[in-house]
Formats: structure tokens, sequence, C-alpha cells
């Protein structure tokens, strides 16, 4: 099965340890590389996503690369007619980081529509209380929901030999 597999712009070093190691007979497509924007494209870009968050959920297109279902991360909801994942580190994700949005209800009605339709296989949060964060705006979303703590690639340290005690904290 090939999935997309999208990196936000934020933070995609989080989610290299899931990228570089998919699961049995999961092959992941990774977007292309973008081009690097100017630190003024940079800003326009992050204040138009914030506008737009504030009128509407955030949920794009995406080009899936004839892949069979598609991945996205930080939340980011997919309206693309095919199956999508998304992990979140909360409810917030839903309304880019401000929680306040889903007091509206005009707001949360969007949200849900997204969330709720045939295409949303699976809501992955970070957390146990992330996802008890996500039922309380969205009951019917428990079906969906499964919690998926990140992978963390381990390190391998070599014990320095002292005669010293050392305390680690």
């Amino acid at each position: 099965m090939k999935i997309f597999f999208r990196l936000g712009s934020e933070r995609p070093q989080m989610f290299l340890p899931i990228a570089n190691n998919p699961p049995k007979n999961i092959d992941y497509i990774l977007p292309k590389k973008q081009f690097e924007k100017s630190l003024l494209g940079k800003v326009l870009k992050k204040s138009l996503w914030t506008f737009y968050t504030k009128v509407r959920p955030p949920a794009i297109y995406v080009d899936d690369q004839n892949s069979d279902a598609i991945f996205s991360t930080g939340g980011i909801m997919i309206l693309n007619q095919k199956p999508w994942l998304t992990n979140v580190e909360g409810v917030g994700s839903f309304a880019n980081h401000n929680p306040r949005q889903l007091l509206f209800s005009w707001y949360r009605k969007a949200v849900e529509k997204i969330l709720y339709a045939e295409n949303c296989k699976k809501i992955l949060p970070f957390t146990h209380a992330a996802e008890k964060s996500i039922l309380k705006f969205f009951p019917k979303l428990k079906e969906k929901s499964e919690v998926c703590y990140l992978p963390v690639e381990s390190q391998k340290f070599r014990r320095k030999k002292s005669n010293k005690t050392r305390l680690l904290f």
C-alpha cells in the first residue's frame, strides 16, 4: 500500500522517525522538496494561513502522487476524495492551535463535516489527554480515534569509566 506522507513545514524533523520507518507492507511517498522561500515569503504565507484558519478550518487539498491514502501531520485535515488520517497534539490542532475557534458553532460544524466524512479514517492523538480533549468537542470520533505516541530514535551512549558517583536528573 502506498501512503502519501504530508509533512508540515513547521516541524518536519519531529515526524522523520515515522517517515523513515514505515510499517510492513507500507510504502511512504514523501513530498517533493519545496524551494526555499525568502523571510518575507515565509512571513506572508504564515500570515495568510493564520487569517485563513480564523474563518475556515485548517484543511487543504494535496497532490497525493497516485497514493492509496494520505497521512497528514499536525492536525491538517485533507479535502481530497481519498482515505486519509492525521495525528494531532490536541483539539486545538483542528483550529490552527486556537481552540477558542471551536467555541463558534459554525466553525465546529465545518470541522465536524470534515472529520465525520467517510474519507477520514483515523485521528491519531499523541496522548490520552489529547484524545480526551478531542472527544470532549467531537464525541462521535471515538471509533476513529486511537492514541499513537511519536517514536523517538534511540541514541547510543558510551559509558565512561569513573570512580565518581554521578546523578542524572
